[in-house]
This record gives structure tokens, sequence and C-alpha cells, in this order.
């Protein structure tokens, strides 16, 4: 049999079935296509919405709206789809990895769901229900991206919208660090870190706009293209505004400081530029693919049109992108230096050093690993692998601030571990997913990250081998691809030192970008054989989808009289918020306790709603009940350092030692140096008169206490309450040692206690002369039962000058220290002092005091001869 002669090829393309690179073959419904467009301008819209949307004073800045908006916009898009469906569009989800990595990816959320109760009193708790909330709206929105961006053109409705988006956020937040007030919204509100925007915090934004940027990158980079082909108006009119909206978006990036999201950004751009360098040398190498002999004998492949001689995405030499590269870089430059000159004012530097700093240093303090700022994070970080570790199949959604106790690597001296902070994020997205979600969550994210750079690379080597008739919409999809591995980076490079995939809109841009991806994968793919190509669903699958669709909009928004999710959530939220703030106020907190037990009876599984019920009824003096709603929110959270600690102090003030003892115990277990706590036993020890166990206990403390505060990992705010709480554990001190005598324990804490200062505020000048008199007395007297009467010497002066004309008694110490230190004139004035205070009572403890001392012998006797009989006169 003769050997049959085979035909290479790169790309098979049959001439009667070529396809747009939209993925879809010419059929006789093409003319009502522009029904599908309805896809991507949802899903562009829902972009500008989540984006724009605020609700000021509700916790968490602002994000709970975020999520509802993105879960309602899900569920339409879902119906949306659905609809189009059957009227006999036809979608179709191409399967590949990436595709079953978001598969595994959700169900291992869900799977966490069944985890979760045993970490949370058996219950699922609110937070765990956010989580699979979002996932599952962000999920939905992947699936119709990956189905319902079908054509090049809708690419342009998705980059349109996600470019709006990130303009609304940068305006705003440019608006509100200038005061530009026509820049924002009716609605005004107090970002917690200034500029904010929509967010309220100027990180979060960051993480939002570097994944929304992208789009302005997938623009330029098609105006390039029309540039090098020739189509110079065309390539202007896209440039301009893309070239001015990227550099708004870079300039806010610059305003907020964020670094973490600077350094996901770059990623991304290193991620796409080797992603479209190892296409482009793919698309270069010999194909792999072989015609049939068959295909051979058809006469509609032999007489297709050879594939085109050039490859690329821009199929040009470099040296011909030299003059665009240049103008882009004009377009763009100086964005640095704008921001570094404009840079934040900061009404409270001394909360956020970096707002001072200037781009090259905020640039270098990134490698500065040894700072506060990477030791806390380390600490966190080390805690999330214990967790790992210990738990591979993961706590549960939402469980990692439950599970962080737990496994906490420093306890002791911990500034990030108090009664008054507690982290609730890991600040790194990769080990909360797999303390929450397991090893095998995990596993599916890293599996869907490769996909995604597998994908684009492939992508981007289809593209470029597109025929010429094809190669301009190819080449926009690659690009979009490109784009979107620049987004996920970005988010992922963020992700290492914050905590993006934990709020809604960056976990919506995430599977948005991953959306894209898939459909670029699907557009790009070769034209299927005519069994495989996209055929409309059947009638009962597209209603099911609308049903789906429109009967989740309905749980989440309620119809009718009746109340949705959403509007609970919401209603819950605002009660929080509310008692919250007036359980502070004086004489609200009967109003306070109204709200939140609203908020209870829409939430009792948000541990938060019981630990502020529990402050108002102890406002309202029902201290019992207090303690049970405070049990009631460990339950849910029973590492709560703060909860437990109020435990201890409820039941020391209805005199339940039992019960104080127990939480005091259980305090302590979480941190061994948790000074409310300490103190709370130490009041108790001083009421029963058990000075010894407490004179031990502070001495057990102050050593390491003292070590802490000279080691510069002190807080630095001067500790604010740490400080307070640990010169209160040496006031127990002081006083056990004052009833025990334990005159050098009494001198050393006194003498830190006097260090460390007298607090200013609202006290008047009086009331701090006073304190210091006392302690610097004490001090004297400390010292002279001490034999150390040098040292003694300068206290005692101190306290005499502090009496002003007052207080005999400090005159005649302090005559009797300079006695003993052979100090005679002074000696002398302060008796005479004391004398002409009061004369009938200095005279005679002058007199016996002066007395005792000759008779020590350690002082010249004649001169206390002179001195004793200078009082006498």
């Amino acid at each position: 049999m003769a050997k049959i002669k085979t035909k290479v090829e790169p790309v098979k393309v049959v001439a009667a079935q070529r396809t747009s690179a939209g993925g879809t073959a010419n059929d006789p419904d093409d003319v009502t296509s522009w029904l599908e467009d309805l896809v991507p301008i949802g899903i562009a819209i829902l972009a500008i919405v989540v984006a724009r949307v605020v609700t000021p004073n509700i916790r968490d800045l602002f994000q709970l709206p975020k999520q509802l908006y993105l879960a309602d916009g899900a569920a339409l898009l879902v119906a949306l789809v659905g609809a189009l469906a059957w009227l006999k569009r036809p979608y179709k989800l191409r399967t590949s990895p990436l595709v079953w990595s978001m598969v595994l990816l959700i169900a291992a959320v869900m799977l966490s769901l069944t985890v979760a109760p045993k970490h949370t009193g058996g219950e699922l708790s609110l937070f765990a229900r956010y989580d699979a909330h979002r996932w599952l709206a962000a999920v939905a929105v992947f699936w119709v991206a990956a189905i319902g961006i079908r054509r090049s053109r809708h690419l342009w409705w998705v980059t349109g919208g996600l470019a709006i988006g990130g303009l609304v956020v940068a305006l705003i937040g440019i608006g509100e660090q200038h005061s530009i007030q026509d820049f924002l919204p009716a609605q005004r509100w107090n970002s917690i870190t200034k500029p904010g925007s929509t967010f309220g915090n100027r990180n979060m934004a960051a993480q939002v706009v570097v994944a929304m940027l992208p789009a302005c990158y997938v623009a330029m980079a098609m105006a390039v293209r029309w540039w090098l082909t020739k189509r110079a108006v065309l390539a202007l009119c896209l440039v301009i505004p893309a070239a001015l909206s990227l550099n708004i978006l870079l300039y806010y990036t610059m305003l907020t400081v964020t670094r973490s999201a600077w350094a996901g950004s770059f990623l991304g751009l290193v991620a796409a530029a080797t992603a479209w360098g190892l296409g482009a040398v793919l698309a270069r190498r010999a194909p792999a693919s072989v015609a049939t002999a068959d295909e051979q004998a058809d006469p509609e492949v032999a007489s297709a049109p050879p594939i085109a001689a050039k490859v690329g995405l821009l199929r040009v030499k470099l040296i011909d992108l030299l003059k665009p590269a240049l103008a882009l870089l004009v377009l763009t430059a100086g964005v640095g230096l704008v921001a570094d000159r404009y840079k934040p004012v900061s009404e409270a530097t001394e909360r956020d050093e970096k707002l001072n700093r200037s781009v090259p240093q905020l640039v270098k303090s990134f490698f500065e690993f040894g700072s506060d700022h990477y030791r806390w994070r380390f600490t966190m970080l080390e805690s999330s692998w214990e967790a790992i570790k210990s738990e591979p199949m993961g706590g549960g959604a939402g469980n990692w601030r439950v599970m962080f106790p737990k496994y906490l690597v420093q306890r002791e001296k911990n500034e990030m571990f108090t009664i008054a902070k507690q982290p609730i994020r890991a600040h790194n997205d990769f080990l909360q997913f797999g303390v929450e979600f397991g090893w095998h969550g995990l596993l599916a994210l890293f599996g869907l990250l490769g996909s995604a750079l597998w994908l684009t690379v492939r992508n981007v080597t289809r593209a470029s081998r597109a025929d010429e008739a094809q190669a301009d919409d190819a080449a926009l999809v690659a690009f979009a691809s490109l784009g979107s591995l620049v987004g996920i980076v970005a988010i992922c490079g963020d992700a290492m030192a914050s905590f993006p995939l934990q709020l809604p809109v960056p976990t919506f841009l995430f599977c948005l970008h991953m959306g894209i991806i898939a459909a670029a994968d699907s557009m790009l793919a070769p034209p299927p054989a005519p069994a495989d190509r996209p055929k409309p669903w059947p009638q009962w699958m597209a209603t099911a989808t609308v049903v789906v669709g429109l009967g989740g909009m309905v749980y989440l928004e309620g119809f009718g009289q009746s109340e949705g999710l959403h509007g609970r959530w919401m209603r819950a939220e605002h009660g929080f918020t509310d008692a919250r703030n007036h359980q502070k106020q004086s004489g609200r907190a009967g109003q306070a306790l109204v709200e939140i037990r609203e908020a209870v009876a829409v939430n009792p599984d948000d541990f938060q709603n019981h630990f502020i019920e529990a402050l108002c009824l102890n406002s309202l003096g029902q201290t019992k009940e207090a303690i049970d709603s405070l049990h009631r929110s460990l339950n849910l959270y029973p590492n709560l350092l703060n909860a437990w600690v109020n435990v201890a102090m409820f039941s020391a003030r209805i005199k339940d030692k039992k019960s104080m003892n127990d939480a005091i115990d259980r305090a302590l277990a979480l941190k061994s140096d948790e000074l409310v706590a300490l103190n709370t036993r130490l009041s108790d020890f001083l009421g029963d008169s058990r000075h010894a166990e407490a004179l031990a206990l502070v001495a057990k403390q102050v050593p390491g206490y003292q070590a802490y505060r000279a080691s510069g990992r002190w807080p630095p705010d001067d500790g604010g309450q740490l400080l307070g709480s640990y010169k209160q554990t040496l006031g127990h001190g002081i006083t056990a040692a004052r009833k025990l005598e334990k005159w050098q324990q009494l001198v050393d804490w006194q003498t830190i206690v006097y260090d460390y200062g007298i607090p200013d505020e609202g006290r008047s000048e009086e009331s701090k002369r006073k304190e210091r008199r006392e302690r610097t007395a004490e001090i004297a007297h400390g010292l002279r039962k001490l034999n150390t009467m040098p040292a003694a010497l300068p206290w005692a002066r101190l306290a005499a000058e502090l009496a002003m004309d007052e207080f005999a008694d400090l005159k005649i110490s302090y005559a009797l220290t300079a006695a003993a230190n052979s100090k005679w004139e002074d000696a002398r004035h302060g008796a005479q002092v004391a004398i002409a205070l009061d004369a009938a009572g200095s005279r005679p403890k002058l007199t016996e005091q002066f007395k005792e001392l000759q008779a020590g012998g350690s002082v010249d006797r004649a001169q206390l001869d002179k001195l004793i009989a200078f009082v006498a006169q």
C-alpha cells in the first residue's frame, strides 16, 4: 500500500465552518445575537454597582451591602442566562482544568459548612453563612461569564464596566483626599483610613482598583495593535481615554500607600508577560497535528487558505514596538512623582507612619522584614500553619478567628492578642484558606491559579496562530485573557499580606477574571465537530435556570410583604451598629438593649450580638443576665479572650467566686499575662487579705513586662490600655508589699509607676501633685526602711517640695533623711519648716526621731545634739 502524504497545518479550519473569535459558528439565528450582549452588559453594570455602593455606619467597613448587591446581581444574571437559553441561544460551558478546579473549590467551601459547627458550639455561625453566601454568588458570576461571554465584542462591555468601576472608586477617593466636593457622593461618611473611597479603608479600595485597572491594559494593547496595522485614528480614540483612566487609577493606587497592592499589580504584569512570552514561543513551534488521509482528500480542507506566515498577537518585530512603547510611557509617566508630591495629609500621622514616607521609602520598607509590620504578621502566619497541620480537614468557613487563639504561637507580650484586639483574619488568604477549608480547599485554589496561567498561555498561543481574517478578534480575546491574569495575580499578590478573598468585591473580581479566561478558552478553541457545537438547551433546563435565578432573588430580597434574607441581615446589622454606639452613651443602655435584641432575634448565631447584649445588660445593672449573654457568645466563639475577662469581672461584682475563678483560668489559659484578668484576681486576693499570694503573682509578671517595655516592641502609643492595666497591677503589688512590709518590692514598683509618669487626662494640677507627693514619700520611706539613706534623700526632698506649705510630716521625714546623710543645714531647714507649719506636733516627733538616729551611732552625735537643741527652742 502506498504511503499517503500528509498535509501539515498548524490550525485545521474548514472554510464553511470558519467561526469568529467568539467561538460560535455562523447560524441562522445570528441576527438575534445582540440579545447575548445583555449578559456582558449585566456583568459590567454589576462591576460598577458593587464598586460604587456604600452604606455608612455599619461594621466591617461597609462590606455587607456590597455582598448583598453581588448576590442579587448574580441571581439576576443566572435568570438572564436561563431566559436567553429559553429563547434558543446556545450556551455551553467548555470543560477544562480551570472549570474543574472551580468546582472543587466551591465543593470545599460547601464541605467546610459541615465542619464549622464543631468549633462554634454545634451551631453554624453567621460568618460561615456569610462566606458561603459570598462564594456562591461569586462562582455564579464565574459560570455566567464563562458561558455568557461568547463573542469578542462582549469583552468590550465587560472591560468597560471594570474600567468605569475602578474610576468610580478612584475618583471618589481622590475627591475625599483633596476635598473635591463634586467628586463625592451626596451621602458622606468617614473613612477609617483616608482616602478609603467607597470602602472606608484605603487598603481595601486599593486591592479592588488593582484588579480593575487591567481593563485599561487591554484597551491600550488593542490600541497599539490598531496603530501598528495603520488604523491610527481608531487607535488614538481608544488609547487617550484608556491612558487617562490608567493614570487616574494608578494615581489613586499610589495615594493609598498600599504596598501589597503595588506588589500584586507588579507581579500580575510579570505573570502576564511570562504567559505572553511562553505563548509566543509555543506559537512558533512546529504544529503537532497532522491531517488524516480523509482530510487530505477533502476538497474543502485542501482549498482552505493556508495559515498566515506571521504569528503573534501584534505580529511585528520588537523594534517596531519602540515608538508606541515610548508613547505609552509618556502617557503614563510621572504618576509616582505626582502621587509623591500630592500624597495624603494625615491628621494622625503617629498612627500610620507610612503616610509620611516617599514612594522610594515605601518600596524599600517592603523588604524590612524585621519591622513590627512583618513581625505580627509572621506570628499570625505561624499560628495559621500550626492550625493547618493540626486540622488538615480545616476548621470550617468563617472560623479562622475561632481557630487562631487555639494555635497561637506567641501568647505572652503580644500586643496583637489582647482584650482590645483579637485578629479576625490571617492577613494571608492562602493560609486562611488552609485553616478554614483544609488541604483540599488550598490545593483547589492552587489548582485554579495554575489552570488560569496554563489556559492563558494556550489562549495566547492559539490567538497568535489565528489567520488574518480573525486576527483582530483573536488578539482582543488573548489580551482580555492576559488582562484577567494580571487581575488575578494582583489579587493573589495582595492576598499574601492582606485578605481580599475574604471580602465581596475582590472575590467577585477574582471569579469574574477566572470566567473571562474560561470564556477566552472557549472562543479560541478549534472549531468543534458538528455534534459538539453548542446547542439550545432543553426547555426544562432553561426554565429551571430561570426559576433558580428568580427563586434565589425572591429568597434574598423577599416578595410582597415577606422579608428576604438580605432585609433581615441589614436590619440586624443596623441594630448591632446602633446598639454598639448607644451602649457607650450615658443613659441610652435601655435603647441599646432593644436594638441589639432585634439583631439577636435575626442572627442568634452572631457572637458579637450576644456580647453587645451583655454590655447593655451590665450597664442596666442586670449582671447575672449579662453573664448568661456572654456565655452564649462564648458558645459561638469559645476562645474570645475579651468575653472571658468580662465574665470574670461581672462575676466578681456579684461575688460569684467560682464563676470568676473559672473565667480567669480560661482567660489566662489563652493569655497567661492578661493583665485585666490578673487584676481581677489580685483584687480578690487583697479583699481576702491574701497578700502573700498577691505579692507572688505580681512579682511573677513584673520582670517580663519590664523587659517588654524596654524591648522596643511596646506599642507605639505607650500601650494605651496596656499601660494603665500594668500600672494597676503594680498598684496591687504595692498594696500587698506595704501590708507585708516588703520594702524592696514596694520601692521598686513605686519607682516604676513614678517613672511612667502621672496621667494628665481629666485631672487637676492639685490631683496630679498629690499623687506624685504620695509616691515619692513612700519611696523615701521604703528606702529608709532598707537603710539606704543616700538613695532616700532626693526622694524625701522631692516629697517635701511637693508638700509646699502643708504636710509637716513630710518636712520631718526630709529633715531626718538629711541628718542621716550628714546634710546638717538641710536637716535644720527641714525641721524649721516643719515647726513653722505645726510646732506642737512637729517638736516631739523631731526630737524622738533624732534621738533614735543618735542611738544608732551612724552619724555625728554632736551635730545631732545641736539639732535636738534647735528643735527644743
